[in-house]
């Protein structure tokens, strides 16, 4: 089963944000509540406290979320230049049919759909979305060698895919492989268009990445940044612009090497239901929330 549940993303203009991805990414709304001030000191973002919040859904009905959470704006953020989560990709039921519709939106097209010399199984597009977190919107083909791929139910479906820049691949794949126990592709060279863009680097370039499974879900994405990343801007007390949470299920939340903001707790509304969950950096500095299923 995909363990991957929620990706949130910092709202600096909430309302707009929020009337973006239901209209034009055809979300819907699940949740709507004020922060609690528990999962706020959870995140290690305590003036979230009280803030808006909001859980968004797509139309087919998958239960993966996409969170906004109410923010101010970050000076210095830039997307696709820093380390920690970079992207959220979504599957999509007709990539060049929302190329179309998006260009005529509120978000920026940085990347027209393409065929990518490295996977016959995918036709990516990007674009930024409201609060200019970077969207991956793939149409699915097919399954790859070493793990499937989910295919649209509905023309902007769910996140399947949660992507990480990180300064030092070997050491997120430690991480996410030896402390957390998900299964990892070999790392590959890939020429990455959005990444070269974004660095002013040769078209050509190539960048190192890899995937994470569970079993043969594919749910997360590692890619090693170029030496200009810097680290990801962010004000005393906040969640990081852009894309700030990754929310995961895992069986049980007694995994040795991890260093929780706050103790585990239980937490209300339909992401948690009362489950027990932590959140950790990880070795980017990324916030990852753990969210205990009690499953084997």
């Amino acid at each position: 089963m995909n363990p991957l549940r929620a990706i949130t993303v910092s709202a600096p203009n909430f309302d707009f944000a929020l009337a973006v991805w239901r209209e034009h990414l055809d979300y819907e709304l699940r949740e709507r509540a004020p922060v609690p001030a528990a999962l706020a000191r959870a995140w290690g973002a305590p003036a979230c406290a009280g803030r808006n919040s909001a859980l968004l859904a797509p139309q087919s009905g998958a239960a993966v979320f996409v969170r906004l959470i109410e923010a101010p704006e970050t000076p210095g953020y830039q997307p696709l230049r820093s380390f920690g989560w970079a992207a959220l990709e979504l599957c999509v039921a007709n990539v060049d049919a929302l190329h179309a519709r998006l260009c005529d939106s509120p978000l920026e097209v940085i990347g027209a759909p393409a065929d990518p010399a490295f996977s016959r199984e995918i036709r990516p597009m990007q674009a930024l979305g409201p609060c200019r977190e970077p969207l991956f919107l793939t149409e699915t083909h097919g399954d790859a060698a070493d793990y499937d791929l989910p295919r649209a139910a509905c023309q902007v479906d769910r996140a399947f895919i949660a992507v990480l820049g990180s300064a030092d691949l070997p050491r997120a794949l430690r991480f996410y492989r030896d402390v957390l126990g998900f299964r990892s592709t070999a790392p590959q060279p890939i020429v990455y268009s959005s990444l070269n863009k974004s660095f002013a680097l040769a078209t050509g370039t190539q960048h190192l990445i890899c995937t994470l499974c569970n079993g043969r879900d594919v749910f997360l994405e590692l890619d090693q940044y170029p030496s200009a990343a810097t680290q990801r801007p962010r004000t005393a007390g906040e969640l990081p612009p852009g894309a700030a949470v990754v929310s995961i299920a895992v069986p049980s939340l007694a995994i040795p090497g991890l260093r929780p903001i706050a103790e585990p707790a239980t937490h209300a509304g339909v992401l948690y239901a009362g489950r027990r969950s932590l959140c950790c950096p990880g070795p980017d500095g990324e916030l990852l929330e753990l969210i205990e299923t009690g499953a084997g």
